[in-house]
């Protein structure tokens, strides 16, 4: 049974949270940030302020992930340091469960991937100690294997000795050893230097150095991860033995597991937005078809002006429901690669002039909408549905973003080799921090608030820009304005 440490202001609320954690067989523990054990912490943003550098000082002091989920009701102006994910208000109980199964299913992987590592470190080093530890014989067969490499050198740098282990995994042969060519500095690369002076007065101070990861250089230039570890031979001659193990396949194996639970990770939050996408952008609409509904069956005599009306919000909603399931099947082509590419000459300023005259008729017809076109554009050969996904996308969201008398413009440009489009408003802009995950599915900004999204668009845009060979640009501060610059080849072949 899972552990969880509530640290919420007491509420009802947190009385919620409990009885719900209960029912689903979670254990509740008592205590605090610093000393309970627990598997994972539910947390406010009091709370948050407050135990913020106990929570930091116990992520950094345990060899474990322990998961922190704060409970808030919007982010703007909270410092995320020691947060893990968040949920906001009122809670979605649905997508609390989601949330807490991904982020303590993380912290499962990890510590199974520990427990496997940190039991086969344990075996190599007791051996390759007790062989050191063990008598003459024992450790001249250590010396003579062809597994373990062994090295005497002293604190200048210079080696005095290895075994063949040690020589065949760097490329020296015994005469480049005798001749002084094979030396410990110089086969450091750099970032290693510092740490390799540390471990000389290590070796001062207690005759030992415990072991440690670095690179060395090969004969051909390559790089060799290696673990290495030893002790003084001689303080009067500031000589020292060192064992050196080839954990280069370990590591890729260890970067591959990691790179591994990084892509659970990612699929487990990829799964978190879209159910949260799906119980909240299907609740609204599936509300309005359900209320309206309800009120058709309770008052039949309505007039059929009244009841046409309903229909109408009915319609409505379920063309909302559609809308956002296309997005989620288109993206999901996309990304799949896919979606078709058909380029075919297009009349591009004619195209242009009649999107925007279709928004200025829909939802921009509170917006003042400027087209404008710079240069010879031609009819360049691209394909028109994902041209028409890529402006209407760029176009809806200057509008949808833009306080209602503002100014949205879609500028056309012709280049001699490419196509721009540029599209500009002035509304609440994009955050710097947020623009790096721009373009990733199902992300929105911070500063959005209330206005309702899916965080699909700006994904299927790019998604059909690349298709073109094209690139795709934001500018933008947060309060600012945006602007969006869109570059399409004129000779396109499929991406």
């Amino acid at each position: 049974m899972k552990q969880i440490l509530l640290c919420l202001e007491p509420s009802n609320l947190r009385q919620a949270i409990a009885q719900w954690l209960q029912n689903h067989e979670y254990r509740l523990v008592e205590g605090t940030i610093d000393s309970a054990s627990f598997d994972l912490c539910l947390i406010d943003r009091p709370s948050l302020d407050r135990d913020r550098v106990l929570i930091l000082d116990r992520k950094r002091s345990a060899f474990e992930l322990l998961p922190v989920l704060l409970v808030c009701d919007q982010l703007e102006s909270i410092d995320l340091q020691g947060v893990d994910d968040v949920i906001k208000l009122p809670i979605d109980w649905l997508e609390l469960q989601v949330r807490l199964t991904n982020l303590l299913q993380s912290r499962q992987y990890l510590q199974a991937f520990q427990a496997v590592e940190r039991d086969r470190v344990d075996a190599e080093y007791e051996s390759v100690f007790a062989a050191l530890q063990g008598n003459h014989l024992g450790l001249q067969r250590l010396v003579e294997s062809s597994v373990i490499g062994f090295v005497i050198a002293n604190f200048q740098g210079q080696i005095l000795d290895a075994n063949d282990a040690f020589l065949a995994l760097l490329g020296y042969t015994r005469s480049e050893l005798r001749s002084g060519q094979v030396r410990w500095d110089v086969l450091t690369p750099p970032e290693y230097q510092e740490r390799d002076r540390q471990i000389i007065e290590e070796l001062r101070e207690t005759s030992i150095f415990r072991e440690y990861e670095k690179e060395m250089l090969h004969k051909n230039g390559d790089r060799v991860v290696i673990q290495t570890g030893g002790a003084l031979l001689s303080e009067a001659e500031e000589t020292v033995i060192c064992f050196v193990l080839d954990v280069s396949d370990r590591k890729r194996i260890e970067d591959e597991r990691q790179q591994a639970l990084q892509q659970a990770q990612e699929v487990n939050s990829l799964r978190s937005r879209f159910v949260s996408l799906v119980t909240h952008e299907f609740r609204n609409p599936l509300n309005v078809i359900s209320g309206t509904t309800q009120l058709l069956e309770r008052y039949p005599d309505w007039s059929a002006e009244r009841r046409a009306d309903c229909f109408r919000r009915i319609q409505a909603a379920i063309a909302r429901m559609l809308e956002l399931l296309d997005d989620v099947l288109l993206i999901s082509r996309a990304e799949a690669g896919k979606l078709n590419f058909a380029p075919a000459p297009v009349a591009i300023e004619a195209f242009c002039d009649q999107l925007v005259e279709e928004f200025k008729l829909g939802s921009g017809r509170e917006h003042r909408l400027i087209f404008t076109v710079q240069g010879e554009c031609g009819q360049p050969a691209l394909d028109e549905k994902l041209l028409r996904l890529i402006l209407s996308n760029l176009i809806a969201n200057a509008i949808k973003y833009s306080p209602i008398g503002s100014t949205v413009t879609l500028e056309l440009m012709g280049q001699p080799e490419a196509i721009a489009f540029r599209i500009r408003d002035s509304g609440i802009g994009i955050p710097i921090e947020d623009q790096p995950r721009l373009f990733e599915a199902f992300f929105r900004a911070q500063n959005v608030g209330t206005t309702p999204g899916t965080g699909l668009g700006l994904a299927i845009a790019k998604q059909a820009v690349e298709l073109h060979g094209g690139s795709i640009a934001v500018e933008s501060e947060a309060n600012q304005g945006t602007t969006f610059t869109v570059r399409l080849p004129i000779a396109t072949t499929p991406n």
